[in-house]
């Protein structure tokens, strides 16, 4: 019997593994992290400061956040937000408080690597807001101007700072800004009750994060009933739904606050306080500190005497007593905050700080330059840009104004900002371009035509 030859197959030369396709903003992410990381290490900013009489000599590590953590870390619950045994509080949201608790309940409460944990849980946050710049330019002005508005956030010393010198919710209240924008940007083309009631969800959890973020829900909600206007008898639910979903995770806060105090509190119940920081008889409008109770030890003994509540509801009304009292004087405390709040002039009260207000002011005049081309040339999502913008530093103007609260909408300046720059660019290398083929006597169409050519319109992503 022949013996037959069995030929194994041969793999084909042109045969090859899939190549593993990593997305660029987790390059974008990594970076992000890493660079902060970096910085934390060689500023050394984990070392905790010096006492700041009356307080304790941690209190200036986190400030009433890293208080409050310690007593929820040592199990006296969510409270003493001034390093003082005062009992329960609402003075700041709770999310933030309780990661940080978590942190010092594993790692030791204001130890160093709890410190440097802490952190770089916020480098973190800040490295995951590269995803969302770039998803959200993917969506609005185009994949390059996603990239360069990516890794600038990833590597630019301006938008490490808070992240590694603050134990705040400064860069988580940024990254959900920023998701719950491209949030609004993906429901406008879908009706899916899912999809809406994580919405609702993911409001719910940046409410108890920072209330401030609030601001820019009417704008949203607005935003995409008019998009929705064709499925009008589908809004109604749907909105109903999302609201439902932010109910669910913000009621047990609030029926919390309203078994510790008595009353009904809202998720952070400071703000009568905050507004008669800044507003009395010759003040400057950005809140002068003497008045805290973290800076004057008076302050701190009513805060004592009368309790969180009563003593809030006491500013509350010493502060509109100076609105009726002084209402010029107000509006013209409002317009300064208006002003400090986009110049970073408070910068200059502020010794011995590598950032200058002339950066903040920057980014502010390409943001305005970005959003009236965006509005211009129709992006989508610029009219929600155009909202946001206008709506979030209101509670601000109103009560005081510190260069940090602008972190917050940072990401949406940074891609208007990008996005102005891109298109200057390619306008005037348009033009260029023109010129080169007019001088090789090629070009029949009319100078003006090969100029707009280069400037917004041409965008492949078009009009909404």
């Amino acid at each position: 019997m022949d013996s037959a030859t069995t030929s194994l197959p041969v793999p084909s030369e042109s045969f090859a593994l899939p190549r593993l396709r990593i997305a660029p903003y987790v390059w974008m992410a990594s970076a992000a992290f890493l660079c902060r990381l970096a910085l934390l290490l060689y500023a050394r900013t984990f070392q905790f400061p010096a006492a700041t009489p009356p307080l304790p000599s941690t209190f200036d590590f986190g400030f009433e956040t890293g208080s409050i953590a310690a007593s929820i870390a040592t199990g006296h619950g969510f409270s003493s937000p001034f390093g003082v045994a005062s009992g329960p509080t609402a003075w700041i949201a709770p999310i933030y408080p309780f990661l940080c608790a978590a942190i010092f309940k594993v790692l030791g409460v204001f130890t160093v690597a709890s410190a440097i944990a802490i952190l770089a849980m916020n480098s973190l946050f800040s490295a995951v807001t590269c995803m969302t710049i770039y998803l959200t330019c993917e969506r609005t002005v185009g994949r390059q101007v996603g990239l360069w508005a990516g890794w600038m956030w990833a590597v630019v010393p301006f938008f490490m700072r808070w992240p590694t010198t603050w134990v705040w919710d400064m860069s988580l209240s940024a990254l959900l800004m920023s998701l719950l924008f491209l949030c609004a940007l993906e429901l406008r083309r879908t009706t899916s009750c899912k999809k809406w009631l994580g919405w609702g969800l993911l409001w719910g959890i940046a409410a108890l994060t920072n209330p401030a973020l609030l601001a820019f829900l009417p704008v949203s909600a607005a935003w995409l009933a008019y998009h929705l206007r064709r499925k009008w008898r589908e809004i109604g639910p749907l909105m109903a739904v999302a609201a439902l979903g932010c109910f669910v995770v913000v009621a047990p806060w609030l029926v919390r606050n309203r078994l510790v105090f008595g009353e009904y509190v809202f998720i952070r119940g400071n703000f009568g306080f905050e507004f008669h920081l800044g507003n009395y008889h010759g003040s400057n409008g950005l809140g002068w500190f003497k008045r805290h109770p973290t800076q004057n030890e008076s302050i701190l003994a009513q805060y004592l005497g009368l309790g969180e509540r009563a003593f809030v509801v006491e500013h509350a009304r010493q502060g509109m007593e100076f609105v009726r009292r002084y209402p010029g004087e107000f509006v013209q405390l409002c317009l300064r905050r208006f002003t400090v709040f986009w110049d970073g002039t408070s910068l200059n009260y502020v010794t011995h700080d590598e950032w200058r207000p002339w950066m903040y002011l920057s980014l502010s005049l390409l943001t305005l330059w970005g959003l009236v081309l965006a509005i211009g040339q129709k992006v989508p999502g610029s009219i929600l840009a155009a909202g946001l913008l206008l709506l979030y530093p209101v509670p601000y103007y109103l009560a005081f104004v510190n260069v940090r609260y602008r972190h917050t909408i940072e990401p949406e300046m940074l891609i208007l900002s990008v996005y102005f720059l891109y298109e200057t660019v390619r306008h005037f290398k348009a033009k260029m371009a023109g010129k080169n083929l007019r001088k090789a006597g090629r070009l029949e169409n009319p100078p003006d035509k090969v100029c707009c050519a280069g400037f917004g319109r041409s965008s492949r992503w078009g009009r909404s």
